[in-house]
C-alpha cells in the first residue's frame, strides 16, 4: 500500500516538475527583455531575429527531455503507459524546434549574413558548424527510428539511436558558447542543472544494463496484436509448479504473456514443447512474448535483441545479459513452470 502510494505521488509529480522546468527558459527569456513589449512594432524580419534564440532555448530543453525520457524509460514505462508514445511525439517537436532556430535567423539576418556567418565573431563560427552537425544528427536519429520496424533496419537503428547522446553533448556545448541568454542570464545555472542530470541519468542506464537489474513490470489481463495475457495472484504460499497457461493457449511457433506474483513470463511453443523465459528485455525492458520467434530464437519487438528462448542466453545485442528461463512441465492439458 505503501509503495503503490508513493507511486501515485511520483506519477503526479514529475509532470508538474517537467512543466516547471520548461516554463524557466521562457520566463528568463522575456524578463531579461522587460516583457512582450520588445516585439511592439516590428517587422517580420526584425521579429525573427529577436525570437529565434528562444526556439534554440526551447529545442534543447526537449533534448535534454529526451536524454531523460529515454535513460529512464524502463521505470517511466510502470507510471505512464502512453510514455513511448510521447518520447517519439517528442522527437519530432525537438526536430522541428531545432529547425526553427536557423531558419528564424536566417529569415532576421538574410542570406548575405547568414552564409557568410557574419553574425557572429569569427572565433565563434566552430560553434555555429557544431549546429549544423547536431541538425544532421537528429533528421538522422528521427529518420532511422521511423524505420526501425523495417526488416533491414531492426537490428542496426537502435546503434544510430546512441546518437541522441552526441546530440545532447554537442547541443549543450553550441548553446553554451554560443547563446546569448545562457551566458548573460541566470539560464547558465540550468544549464548546469540539465548536463549534471543528464550524465548521472546516463550513468544509472549504464550501469543498470551492465548489472542485468531488470524493472518491475506490472501487467493487466489484455490482449494486444494477438497475444493473449494472463495475470495469476500470488497467494502468499510456497510453490513448487504453478499453472501459467493451457496447452491450447500457445499455438505452435507462438508465444503466451503471463504475470505470475508480479513477474512477467513469456510462454513458447517450439514444435510441441514449451520453454519459458522472463518476458521482460534485459536492454530497455521490451515486451519478449511480443516480438518474432524464428525456430527458437525470439527477437525484441523494441531494440531487435534476440535470445535463445531454450536457455535465456542472448543470441544478439544490444542487450548483453541473459534473461532467466524456467523449467517447464505439463499436467494434463495445464502447463506448469517452477518458481
Amino acid at each position: 500500500m505503501k509503495n503503490s502510494l508513493s507511486r501515485t505521488y511520483i506519477k503526479y509529480l514529475l509532470p508538474i516538475l517537467c512543466i516547471g522546468i520548461a516554463i524557466i527558459p521562457g520566463t528568463v527569456f522575456f524578463s531579461s527583455r522587460g516583457g512582450f513589449a520588445f516585439f511592439q512594432g516590428v517587422d517580420l524580419k526584425t521579429f525573427s531575429r529577436l525570437i529565434f534564440p528562444l526556439f534554440g532555448l526551447y529545442a534543447f530543453f526537449l533534448v535534454w527531455a529526451q536524454v531523460m525520457i529515454g535513460t529512464n524509460i524502463d521505470y517511466l514505462r510502470r507510471l505512464y503507459k502512453w510514455v513511448e508514445t510521447f518520447h517519439r511525439g517528442e522527437g519530432l517537436f525537438t526536430l522541428l524546434f531545432a529547425l526553427a532556430h536557423p531558419l528564424l535567423l536566417f529569415i532576421g539576418v538574410g542570406p548575405t549574413v547568414y552564409f557568410s556567418r557574419a553574425y557572429v565573431d569569427s572565433s565563434l563560427v566552430f560553434f555555429v558548424y557544431l549546429g549544423y552537425f547536431q541538425l544532421f544528427l537528429m533528421i538522422v536519429i528521427i529518420t532511422t527510428a521511423s524505420l526501425r520496424n523495417l526488416p533491414w533496419m531492426q537490428n542496426k537503428w537502435h546503434y544510430i539511436h546512441f546518437a541522441n547522446y552526441a546530440v545532447f553533448t554537442s547541443v549543450w556545448i553550441h548553446s553554451w558558447f554560443l547563446g546569448s541568454d545562457v551566458q548573460a542570464t541566470s539560464l547558465k545555472y540550468l544549464w548546469i542543472f540539465y548536463l549534471i542530470t543528464a550524465i548521472a541519468a546516463t550513468f544509472g542506464r549504464i550501469t543498470r544494463g551492465l548489472s542485468g537489474v531488470r524493472p518491475f513490470v506490472t501487467a493487466t489481463s489484455v490482449s494486444t496484436n494477438g497475444t493473449l495475457f494472463l495475470t495469476v495472484a500470488g497467494n502468499g504460499a510456497a510453490k513448487q509448479w504453478q499453472k501459467i497457461a493451457s496447452i491450447d493457449d500457445v499455438t505452435p511457433q507462438g508465444s503466451f504473456c503471463a504475470t505470475i506474483q508480479d513477474q512477467q513470463i513469456a510462454l513458447f511453443n517450439i514444435k510441441g514443447k514449451f520453454y519459458a523465459i522472463d518476458n521482460i528485455c534485459t536492454h530497455a525492458g521490451g515486451p519478449l512474448c511480443e516480438g518474432t520467434l524464428s525456430e527458437n530464437v525470439v527477437q525484441c519487438p523494441w531494440h531487435g535483441s534476440k535470445f535463445d528462448v531454450t536457455t535465456g542466453n542472448v543470441i544478439s545485442r544490444p542487450a548483453n545479459t541473459p534473461v532467466k528461463r524456467y523449467e517447464v512441465r505439463v499436467v494434463g492439458n495445464d502447463i506448469e513452470i517452477a518458481l
